[in-house]
Parts: structure tokens; sequence; C-alpha cells
């Protein structure tokens, strides 16, 4: 027992060290050509199509509007709401403060048969979403 206890905390340190942990800062005002840093954010739309597992998403208060739905790009990937970019990114946790709003345009599915998606993450797991306020236009 006593030689597997110290296996145990070299096996535990290095599958830590291996882990891959890129924060991707996004803005209201951020643009597709950005590297997601905290003074060069992103837009939602970018954030979604770069971030590879284990990484981070920031997004900034405001509202965003989608005319199409966000596809959850890989595993293990944390998207957090209620950061103040004007206030060197401090977090706030009041409801409403990140909202993520889904139009009405684009629909899908077949006819009599629409729906409005706001995110997808088929086949992912273990995302998180944190203080993230999601809404929906009404469907036709």
């Amino acid at each position: 027992m006593k030689r597997l206890l110290p296996l145990f905390f070299l096996s535990f340190s290095m599958n830590w060290s291996n882990a891959q942990c890129n924060v991707i800062h996004v803005t209201t005002t951020g643009s597709s050509t950005g590297i997601g840093s905290q003074t060069d954010p992103v837009n939602l739309a970018t954030a979604f199509l770069t971030a590879a597992p284990g990484d981070i998403i920031r997004i900034a208060s405001g509202n965003y509007s989608i005319n199409n739905a966000l596809n959850i790009p890989a595993s293990n990937i944390i998207i957090e709401g209620g950061f103040i970019a004007a206030q060197n990114w401090k977090k706030s946790s009041l409801v409403g403060q990140t909202t993520i709003s889904r139009t009405a345009s684009n629909n899908e599915g077949l006819t009599n048969q629409q729906r409005l998606v706001a995110i997808y993450g088929n086949g992912k797991t273990g995302f998180e979403f944190h203080d993230i306020t999601i809404t929906s236009a009404n469907g036709a």
C-alpha cells in the first residue's frame, strides 16, 4: 500500500499538467479576427467555432442576438457569462447580465414542425453554462 500511494499522486499530477485551459474572451463588439484576449476579444459566433476541449469561453455582459443556432464545438467546455469588460473583466452573477437572444430568423425543421434553437450540444459531454440567460423569440 505504501508503494501505491506515491504512484497515485505522480499519476494524478501528470494528468493534471496535461489539461488544456485556453480562455476565450467575448464581447458584443468583438470581431471574428480577434485573438480572444481581454484586449482583443472575439464575437460570440467565433468563440463557438474556435473553442477546443478544455477551453473556457468568458462572455462579457450584454445582449447577444443570434439568427442561427450555435454549436458547442467540443466536449469539456465551460461557457460563462456575467463579465464586465470595462471593469477589467470583473465577474457578476446578476440574472440577465449576459443574455443570448435567439431571433425568429432561420427556423429549422419541416413545414409545420419548425423550431428555434439557440445552442446545440449534440454528442458533446462535460460542458457547462454559468450565469447566462437564453431567450427565444416566439415561433411562427
